[in-house]
């Protein structure tokens, strides 16, 4: 018994442990997804704010190439063709750079989110089969218990079956004796009161006797039944009846020597039941 309770012991600290990991990995997972959100938020105010400098950059480029072509108009000479080419180079070049910085970046993001979201459904995969696991080793714990304590259920009831069918044969072995003996007493009295003063027959006292046994089977048939309850009660009752019917059947000088041999077995047997009752079942 020691042992099955520390196994469920074990069992149940297990159990929580595999909660105490599945609350770990939601929190993790959640985490992940507040960094990523922010990340990519941060990500695209960085590339509108980029891409604003850059426009405003090219619209300067833009306005620098018109006042520098319309200036030699203006002054009645050439524009300069080779300076017009290097300004558009130049805000060409720095375009391309900053176009691949941007480039760079959103791939950069586009990576990260490939990454948060590869360990998000992983921690949702790793979250379902702690779940699925829980859940298996809930049932087999309550499946072991329900085991358990069915076992305990039929053990008791073979325990209980066992110590009522030693209790009742104990009883009805020492109730036959009491009843043989005092049975015996007042036919051997009766007997002699009978040969002395022609009282009582020998056929009344061995039909007595037969229906003392019957009564006593009968006795003995309720114990069984109603094992539950006081055999005490039982007895005393069973030994008043019969002690009427040998007072009714028998002379007034012999009736307080009857009185005095039910009365000592009755406490005969009451001394022997509460004795085995004191003792502690094996």
């Amino acid at each position: 018994m020691k042992n099955q309770l520390q196994e469920k012991d074990g069992q149940v600290v297990e159990v929580n442990q595999l909660k105490e990991k599945i609350d770990s990995l939601v929190a993790e997972k959640a985490r992940l997804e507040e960094r990523f959100a922010n990340e990519r938020a941060q990500m695209q105010k960085r590339m509108q704010n980029e891409t604003a400098r850059l426009e405003g950059v090219l619209a300067a480029e833009r306005a620098k190439v018109a006042a520098t072509a319309a200036t030699p108009a203006v002054e009645g000479a050439a524009p300069n063709e080779s300076s017009v080419q290097a300004a558009v180079e130049a805000a060409r070049r720095i375009w391309e750079e900053e176009k691949q910085q941007l480039t760079k970046a959103r791939d950069e993001a586009a990576e990260r989110e490939k990454a948060v979201v590869e360990k998000s459904k992983e921690l949702a995969e790793t979250n379902s089969q702690l779940e699925a696991s829980v859940r298996k080793f809930q049932q087999r714990l309550t499946e072991q218990m329900r085991k358990q304590q069915q076992q305990q259920q039929s053990g008791a009831t073979a325990n209980v079956e066992t110590r009522v069918a030693e209790v009742t044969a104990k009883h009805e072995a020492a109730l036959q004796a009491a009843v043989a003996e005092a049975t015996a007493k007042v036919r051997a009295e009766l007997e002699s009161q009978a040969g002395e003063k022609g009282g009582v027959k020998q056929e009344d006292v061995v039909a007595l006797t037969v229906r003392h046994q019957e009564e006593l089977a009968a006795l003995e048939k309720r114990l069984v039944e109603k094992h539950a309850e006081d055999p005490l009660l039982h007895l005393r009752q069973s030994q008043e009846d019969q002690l009427k019917l040998l007072l009714k059947m028998s002379k007034p000088s012999s009736r307080s020597v009857l009185r005095s041999l039910f009365k000592s077995a009755f406490k005969f047997h009451e001394r022997n039941l509460r004795q085995r009752r004191r003792k502690p079942s094996k």
